[in-house]
């Protein structure tokens, strides 16, 4: 059969053809493809859309976010003075003064080192001095420098130790008076240093340092009664087996002759002393070094007479962070006079590791009538002077420290009552606060 070949005309057609055919297909093709990748990703999206549920649950979560940076305080976070510098005030405590607030506390703002190469050898900071902050609102504080530098004595030279300082304020001489432990790096020295200024922020002179009756003192607390004008000193001593409180001179600057020993052979310290209704108590660590520990507290009706155990007050966090004291040592405890029966519990969150950046636990604590002894008509100004008393145990007082992660100076209005209600409604924190913050122990 012969064959036709196709003249240009028809070759052209056929190619113009083939070329519609070919983009036909493509097109067909792009459009499956495009069709394809719609759905796809239409899939993958429904696949993580938020459930109506989840859309709840991440609005609750904002709000509470936005409720909590609204409070007043935030337990273990970093904490930053007016001017944004992180707080310096480590060990420390607070003191009210014609109507403002001033913290005094260690400044660690060193590098932490070991002093010694063998054996144990605590970490530490050399010694920069006592900052002061000051507040008109408890909340907010403001640097007012060095209230004592360290260097201007022998005592308080930087290879030294200088730890836990307190102020107390004399009514009868308008002085305020600066106790602080004094140490060498060994912490064989373990005496308790003394200085004196005429104003809340300095300068306070130093006036040297000494052993309480010729015993050690290492951790310790001064208290003014504001009842009586008696001032008191409660100390570690004996290698820290048991605690010493010592009356003070009535210029608060030395120990009388009268002392008692407490808490024999139970390794207590840190103590923090304050007083409710005419009853006087004192919270204390164990003692474990850097690592915290189980909070007690203790009451009596004399500073230095006999003294009962309250218990493990720490509530609101978990069965660990209850027993460990939310991962912190108590430092001072503050009377809030607004809201009676309510104080402030103060304690640091050591890092050993680098100590500057050891934080602040500060918390409600309240203290309530104990309904058993205040409805025993056998507890009274009798049986509390009557050790032979069958009744003379029974704790006049119930005390509380309980744990948010954020919360405001309106806490302490709560009663006991509303505080239970509140501990039923929400579910403590499970959260392990030492990996929250990386803490080393």
């Amino acid at each position: 059969m012969p064959i036709h070949r196709a003249g240009s005309k028809q070759l052209k057609e056929i190619k113009q053809l083939r070329s519609r055919r070919g983009s036909f297909v493509l097109s067909a093709l792009l459009g499956l493809t495009l069709i394809w990748t719609y759905y796809s990703v239409q899939k993958v999206i429904a696949r993580h859309k938020p459930l109506p549920s989840q859309l709840r649950a991440q609005t609750q979560a904002k709000q509470l976010s936005d409720h909590l940076a609204a409070m007043d305080f935030h337990p273990g976070q970093k904490w930053k003075d007016t001017d944004g510098d992180t707080i310096q005030a480590h060990g420390g405590g607070v003191i009210y003064h014609e109507g403002v607030y001033y913290w005094y506390g260690e400044n660690k703002a060193g590098s932490t080192y070991t002093a010694y190469s063998l054996g144990y050898s605590p970490p530490r900071v050399d010694v920069i001095g006592v900052s002061v902050y000051s507040s008109t609102d408890f909340v907010r504080w403001a640097y007012e420098g060095l209230a004592l530098k360290g260097g201007s004595h022998p005592d308080i030279d930087p290879s030294m130790v200088l730890e836990r300082p307190k102020v107390i304020h004399n009514r009868q001489t308008g002085k305020f008076i600066m106790w602080m432990h004094i140490d060498t790096a060994d912490y064989e020295l373990a005496r308790t240093g003394v200085a004196v200024s005429d104003s809340p922020v300095g300068p306070f002179r130093y006036q040297g340092s000494f052993r309480p009756h010729g015993q050690q003192s290492r951790d310790f607390t001064v208290y003014a009664d504001t009842d009586t004008g008696m001032g008191y000193l409660a100390y570690s001593s004996e290698n820290n087996r048991v605690m010493h409180i010592s009356a003070l001179t009535p210029d608060y600057t030395h120990v009388t002759s009268t002392y008692t020993k407490l808490f024999v052979n139970m390794a207590r310290e840190a103590p923090a002393m304050f007083k409710h209704k005419g009853v006087f108590l004192i919270a204390t660590s164990g003692c474990t070094g850097w690592e915290p520990n189980k909070l007690e507290v203790f009451w009596t009706w004399d500073p230095l007479g006999d003294w009962k155990s309250l218990g493990y007050p720490c509530t609101g966090g978990s069965d660990l962070e209850n027993a460990f004291t939310f991962f912190s040592q108590p430092n001072f405890v503050m009377a809030m006079p607004e809201h009676p029966g309510s104080f402030v519990f103060m304690a640091d969150q050591w890092d050993p590791e680098d100590l500057s950046a050891s934080r602040y636990v500060w918390l409600p604590m309240w203290v309530d009538d104990n309904p058993e002894a205040q409805h025993d008509a056998k507890v009274s100004a009798w049986t509390r002077l009557n050790p032979f008393s069958s009744t003379h145990t029974i704790a006049p007082v119930e005390v509380e420290v309980r744990w948010y992660d954020a919360w405001s100076m309106s806490h302490l209005s709560m009663n006991q009552t509303s505080r239970q209600v509140q501990q039923q409604d929400v579910k403590a924190t499970s959260v392990d606060r030492r990996q929250q913050k990386q803490l080393p122990y």
